[in-house]
């Protein structure tokens, strides 16, 4: 864990501009000759940015063609996606579709600076992450059946953070509501640490946050672990129940994101990049120094990309307009 440790440091750390340097290996093609340059549309050093830099830099290498971030971070991701989906469709700038910016923009957005459907090709889905819902330590709740009951005997009383407007934590509470038949309070932060923060004091009684987030915040019994979103239980939490297990059946939220290059990008080279990150998906090592950020593998084509996209939208869109979410 250690090793862990020491790369994060390191990542955190890093420049917003971080050179990627693949393995050397004869050219190719013109791709091959010149760096990629990899439109991050996060901030760095955030979350995403540290928890796929690893991944990057193993593409590269798969893929034998140096590789650059350029951090575009801002705007719920807007600023770095218009940035990618305005760049020349050669085979040398990538960007990370996630489901916020593929997806959840679309209804939180009157109007988007791109199209996430015709300014993008699919490369292919990478990993996803789950939220985990916990309790402050003196609600009186142990289960998710004790904490549906409290929130039907008190709608309109109970208190659940989120990171944000339009999050996947915000929404996750949203969908948890709509299941459960309660009425909860959404209380918004600015960012998931403020939120839980605030719930160990007694602010907020609930959170919706990212798993790794969570646990690592979590430690030393503070606040009580009710469940996951995802379908089936997170490696690093096994005694955690899902929401889908504890009675709310079909329940599952996942935050997912895959490589997006211009459109208009040739079918040869999208087809190279999903083999090289198929690769760095699969590799070890790779997988091994983010272990810490509860990741779930799920590498797949970019036809399996455009299926989860077009099964997900009606879910986000539903939930966003229950919510009646709004970010201009």
């Amino acid at each position: 864990m250690s090793d862990v440790n020491s790369r994060r440091r390191l990542l955190l750390g890093s420049a917003s501009l971080f050179a990627l340097s693949a393995l050397s290996s004869p050219a190719k093609s013109q791709q091959d000759s010149r760096a990629i340059r990899f439109i991050m549309p996060y901030a760095a050093g955030s979350g995403t940015d540290t928890a796929f830099r690893p991944y990057i830099e193993s593409f590269a290498r798969h893929l034998g063609t140096p590789v650059f971030i350029d951090n575009r971070g801002g705007a719920n991701g807007l600023i770095g996606m218009d940035a990618a989906a305005k760049s020349r469709p050669d085979g040398l700038t990538m960007t990370l579709g996630t489901a916020s910016t593929l997806v959840i923009n679309r209804f939180l957005y009157t109007r988007l600076p791109y199209d996430p459907v015709r300014d993008f090709e699919l490369v292919g889905t990478m990993l996803g992450t789950a939220n985990l819902l916990t309790a402050r330590k003196e609600l009186e709740v142990n289960s998710v059946a004790d904490l549906v009951a409290h929130a039907r005997r008190n709608p309109g009383r109970l208190k659940v953070a989120s990171g944000g407007v339009g999050t996947t934590g915000h929404l996750s509470a949203a969908l948890f509501d709509a299941m459960a038949g309660t009425s909860m309070v959404h209380v918004p932060y600015k960012s998931g640490a403020d939120a839980f923060k605030d719930m160990v004091n007694g602010d907020v009684d609930l959170l919706f946050e990212n798993v790794a987030l969570s646990s690592t915040l979590a430690k030393g019994g503070r606040v009580k672990l009710l469940a996951v979103t995802s379908k089936e239980r997170v490696a690093v939490l096994p005694d955690v129940p899902t929401l889908d297990e504890s009675g709310l059946k079909g329940y599952e939220i996942l935050a997912w994101a895959g490589f997006v290059v211009p459109k208009g990008t040739p079918a040869e080279v999208v087809q190279r990049m999903n083999q090289a990150m198929r690769q760095a998906v699969a590799d070890a090592d790779v997988r091994k120094a983010t272990e810490s950020f509860a990741l779930i593998a799920m590498p797949g084509s970019p036809q399996q990309f455009r299926q989860l996209i077009e099964t997900e939208t009606p879910k986000w869109a539903d939930l966003v307009k229950r919510t009646g979410a709004k970010l201009d």
